[in-house]
This record gives structure tokens, C-alpha cells and sequence, in this order.
């Protein structure tokens, strides 16, 4: 079997970027042929497009117009539910006068596409309310090797330990790092990640927190950053679900994170759930979790979704399209 991977012009260090890579290794492993399409060459096998956006619009048309199968996981989501209709309707509207919104060209690759494998359900119902006919879920994974990881390494280089401990990018509004660093005031924290602008690092440091600049998700030292902490905060406005708390919580921190874009889904009631728009509520959920023993119960629950096991389920879809 061989499976050609379609991704954004400009795909950098992130998540959608590890969820490519992650498959394509545990693919592999399998027995599928896996590669990164180049627009210089042609098509071949199942075409798997990550990401229906702008960028990727008219490369879903190319493959559709070479008659490949197009399987698409979308990687989005609306952190505003209420309006989805409306924009839908907008989108309708707009397409009579040649004006088009980043909603429109997300429907038609969707539209366009054989299989839609959205990450959560609630990614699942918003492709189907804007036309996608054949949708499955494929979760989002997570790495089974940092439920072994050990804080030794982290403690004996930063002296520190039970903290609170952000990781991603800072800055970004989706992110949400300004409130997050607002309610971690007065508290143990470690911030790890590049700023987006100079103002929040120089708020993290008048606030004495410790700053790592971005780590490479293959160091070591991350991982036992994750087993050090005592609480892992993610309180963005919206995540699908977010893997740096999947592997937080596989690595023994209790877990904070934002209730939108699915992450009840894979954390169930293990995690402790903030209002990302409250500051007062993310220090609250982080004080809480602070207080409160480590639960088992996530790192069984989150081993359901190891990268090995998405693999095999995606297998399975790509047979019922060959």
C-alpha cells in the first residue's frame, strides 16, 4: 500500500507537524509505503491531506481532478460553536459573488474528499454540518514511552520540582499564555517554548518564573520536565486535544486544561477543567490540581492512545479506499 502525506507550503515545529511524522513512522512499521508529497511530482496511491485550509485548497483539487482518493483530516476547529451555522450560511452567500472566506475553501476540500477523519467529535460534527458525507474518527496519539519518563535529569540540572509547567508555543492568542502567566503569579512555574514577543518573556521573568527556550520533542529533557512538574497547565482558548498534556499526563503530572475542542474526549474526568477566558479559574483549576494526588486513572486512559494503535485503526480506513 502506498499512501502519499499532502501538507500546508509552511507546516513548522507543532502539533499537526508531530501527528505526520508519528503516523508515518508507525506506518511504516506496518508495511505502508509513506511519503511527504512535493508539488514538483505527481500523485500516486491513497493522497492523505492533513489540514483543509486556504493553503491546501488547491492542491485537494489537483488530486481530485488526477482521480486519487482523497482522505483529509481536517485540523480545525471553531472556538465560537454558535456562529458555525452563520459562517456556513456566509460562505453560501459569499460564493455568488466570488468572495470567499477561509470557511468556504474548508468546505470544499471536504466536499471534495472520499474520507474526512477528523480528531474529535466535536471536529466530527462540524464537518458534517458543513457537507462532508464519509467521516470516521482518528484521535490524535501520543508517544507510549513517556509514561517511563524520570525527573532526575530535570531536577539535577534546574533544582526544582512540583511545579506548574507550560510547554508550546508563548504568546500566540489560541494559547492563551497571557492569562495562563497571570494565574500562575506567586506560584512555582517553568514556562518552555519560544516567545512570540519580547513582552511576555519579559513578564515571565519579572514574575520569576524559569524559562527554557524550545526544546526538541525527542529530548530528554522534556520528557523529564514532564515527570518533574506536579501540574501541567494548557489552558488555550481551544485544543484537538493537545499532545504536550497527553504526554504530560502519561508522565505523571495532573493535567489543566481548556473544556473546548474536544480534550474531554481524551481525558475524561481525569483532568481538571478551566474557563480559559478566567484568569481567577485557570489559577483555581491549577491550585486544585496542586492539592490534589496524581490520578492513575489518566495515564491508563491515555494509553488507549498511543501512536502504534491509531496506526492500526488508519490502516483500516485506507483499505476500505483502495
Amino acid at each position: 500500500m502506498k499512501v502519499s502525506f499532502g501538507v500546508p507550503p509552511l507546516w513548522v515545529e507543532g502539533g499537526l507537524r508531530h501527528q505526520v511524522l508519528s503516523l508515518k513512522r508507525e506506518l511504516e512499521k506496518k508495511g505502508v509505503e509513506v511519503e511527504i508529497h512535493s508539488p514538483e511530482k505527481k500523485p500516486s496511491g491513497i493522497f492523505h491531506l492533513f489540514k483543509a485550509s486556504f493553503s491546501t485548497h488547491e492542491l485537494a483539487g489537483r488530486v481530485k481532478e488526477a482521480g486519487i482518493p482523497l482522505i483529509t483530516t481536517p485540523v480545525f476547529y471553531s472556538s465560537h460553536p454558535s456562529l458555525f451555522p452563520f459562517l456556513v450560511k456566509i460562505d453560501s452567500s459569499f460564493s455568488r459573488f466570488k468572495l470567499f472566506s477561509e470557511r468556504y475553501f474548508i468546505k470544499e476540500i471536504l466536499t471534495l474528499s472520499d474520507l474526512v477523519l477528523p480528531n474529535t467529535e466535536e471536529e466530527k460534527k462540524l464537518c458534517e454540518r458543513l457537507g462532508a458525507r464519509n467521516v470516521k474518527l482518528l484521535p490524535v496519539g501520543v508517544e507510549e514511552r513517556f509514561k517511563d519518563a524520570s525527573p532526575e535529569e530535570f531536577v539535577k540540572k534546574y533544582g526544582i520540582k512540583d511545579f506548574v509547567l507550560y510547554a508550546g508555543e508563548i504568546g500566540t492568542k489560541r494559547k492563551n499564555t497571557w492569562r495562563v502567566v497571570e494565574a500562575l503569579k506567586g506560584l512555582p512555574a517553568v514556562f518552555i517554548g519560544n516567545p512570540r514577543d519580547e513582552k511576555i518573556l519579559e513578564k515571565i521573568k519579572e514574575y520569576k518564573f524559569l524559562w527554557i527556550p524550545e526544546l526538541p520533542h525527542s529530548s530528554s529533557l522534556l520528557a523529564s520536565a514532564y515527570a518533574a512538574c506536579r501540574v501541567f497547565v494548557l489552558a488555550s482558548l481551544y485544543e484537538t486535544p493537545g499532545i504536550s498534556a497527553m504526554e504530560a499526563g502519561l508522565a505523571g503530572a495532573n493535567v489543566v486544561i481548556t473544556p473546548y475542542g474536544g480534550t474531554k474526549e481524551y481525558f475524561g474526568e481525569y483532568a481538571f477543567y478551566c474557563n480559559p477566558y478566567s484568569v481567577r479559574s485557570i489559577r483555581e483549576k491549577v491550585i486544585e490540581a496542586m492539592e490534589s494526588p496524581y490520578r492513575k486513572e489518566l495515564r491508563e486512559r491515555l494509553l488507549q492512545f498511543t501512536w502504534e494503535r491509531i496506526a492500526e485503526r488508519l490502516v483500516e480506513y485506507y483499505s476500505w479506499i483502495s
